[in-house]
This record gives C-alpha cells, structure tokens and sequence, in this order.
C-alpha cells in the first residue's frame, strides 16, 4: 500500500497485517507539502466491522443463511468470523473452492463447517476475494416440502371425495335395478301383490311403473280366468 500510495489514491486487496495478523484492507494516498512535493504517505485500515455489517446482512436468507467473504488464503474476512471454532482452520468446501478458482455458480454441497447447505459463490476480481451466500438445504428446502405436503394431503381429499361420489351416484344407479330385479323374481315365484318400487322419473322409474302396470294387468287376467273357471 506504500508504493501505490506514493503516486494516487489506493485500496489494497485484503492481505495478512505484520502487525495483527489478520486479514487487513489498507486506504492509502500521497501527502503533499505546500509546494507539491510529496513529503509521505497516509495510510488507514478499513473498519472490518463495517464490511462485516454489509457482508452479513441475512435479509432474505432467513434463519440459517449468511453470506461471507473468503481470501486466496481460504481465510474468512470479518471481525465476526475470526474467532469461531467453525473458523479456525483454512475453510474450505465446493462452493468456496470454485469461487477461489475464478468460477461462479451454484450448488448443493456441505459447507465450511460440514453442514448441508444450497450456495450461490462469485469470484470478485477487483478485489481478490470470493463472496459466498448460503442457506442450511433445510430451510431451503422447507417451501417445497410445505408444497408436496398440501398437494399430497388434496390429492388424499380428492380421492375420498370422488370415491364418495362414485358410490354415491353407483348406489343411485344401482339400487333401483337391483330392486326391480328383486321384485321382478318374486312376480316370477308367483306373487303377484308385490309392486317394484319408483324411486325416480328417468329411465329406471319409468321401467319400474311399466313392470307394475304389466304386473296389475297379469294380476286382473289371472282373477278374471278364476271368476271363469268358478263359475
């Protein structure tokens, strides 16, 4: 950052400070006296933190995302990384592998810490980093899984509902036949009192009162031929 700073403005990519140790993004620019002649350097180190609040901000990504900065050295940058028992050696998973590698993408893989995760990662060239968004494959997944459940469950409903209606409308159908039927082998037996039931106006109704009026009018034959025979 010192030779840059010597001749313009300049933002160095993130490095490892020599006197923290830690990944470190240093502003630096020329100082000049009153007679324009470069007397120094100014140079300041960029709030992590601040790059912490932009970077890791969840909206959107519900309870388990967060999104995070990498460096060529698979270290994390942000003050809220450094630290953590998950941080504490180089990371490493698919998508920060191929963000380092200058390819963008995404994908279903285990994270830095092992846990299933769906991740969207880019390559920032400008600045050497690899930025990486992902959200636990859980609660990813949780709408679709919601979803499957409500069209399983009117899938069960519609099911039930046309099995009622099938036998509802078979019953209908079926029950005056069956009854005409009956009634037709007990004229056939000799019972010539007994009358099919009409249940309806259609079809089977009006057979069901022809089949009656045909029973009445074998009835009165039969009554007529026994006035006959008596007398």
């Amino acid at each position: 950052y010192f030779r840059n700073g010597l001749s313009k403005t300049s933002v160095q990519n993130v490095y490892t400070s020599p006197i923290t140790g830690e990944p470190t993004i240093t502003v630096s620019t020329p100082l000049f006296d009153p007679g324009r002649r470069r007397i120094g350097v100014l140079a300041a180190d960029l709030d992590i933190g601040r790059i912490d609040r932009i970077v890791l901000d969840r909206s959107g990504l519900g309870v388990t995302g967060e999104t995070y900065l990498i460096d060529p050295e698979h270290r994390f940058v942000g003050e809220s990384l450094v630290g953590r028992e998950a941080f504490a050696a180089s990371a490493g998973s698919q998508g920060i592998d191929a963000a380092l590698a200058g390819t963008d993408g995404t994908g279903r893989y285990p994270n830095y810490a092992g846990r299933p995760v769906l991740g969207v990662y880019r390559w920032l060239p400008d600045q050497d980093l690899a930025l990486i968004a992902e959200m636990s494959e859980a609660e990813a997944l949780a709408p679709a899984r919601d979803l499957a459940a409500v069209i399983g469950l009117i899938g069960v409903l519609s099911a039930v509902l046309l099995t009622a209606g099938v036998w509802f409308v078979t019953r209908r159908v079926t029950r005056p036949i069956l009854d005409l039927a009956g009634t037709a082998t007990q004229v056939a037996a000799g019972d010539l009192e007994v009358r099919a039931p009409v249940r309806s106006k259609d079809e089977v109704g009006v057979l069901a009162t022809a089949f009656n009026g045909m029973t009445e009018q074998l009835q009165e034959t039969l009554h007529g031929l026994e006035a006959r025979v008596g007398e």
